[in-house]
């Protein structure tokens, strides 16, 4: 298999692809936060310099309550 030119092929190079792709995930679950571009899906927030997605803020909040921390 012969050498090939990533950004000659895709427009981009193999760098700002990888870049491109790579996703924050939830602390708990390990869902997608942010999609490629970095922009923040439903329901998620960042707490702490870690992002939570609202299905597990969702329950960690029932926990909260539960045990009586809020």
């Amino acid at each position: 298999m012969g050498n090939f030119n990533f950004k000659e092929i895709f427009g981009i190079s193999i760098e700002e692809f990888i870049r491109n792709t790579e996703k924050e995930k939830c602390v708990f679950c390990d869902c997608i936060i942010t999609d490629s571009k970095g922009r923040q899906l439903s329901g998620s927030f960042k707490f702490n310099n870690k992002w939570i997605c609202g299905d597990c803020a969702d329950q960690l909040f029932l926990i909260m309550k539960e045990f009586e921390y809020i």
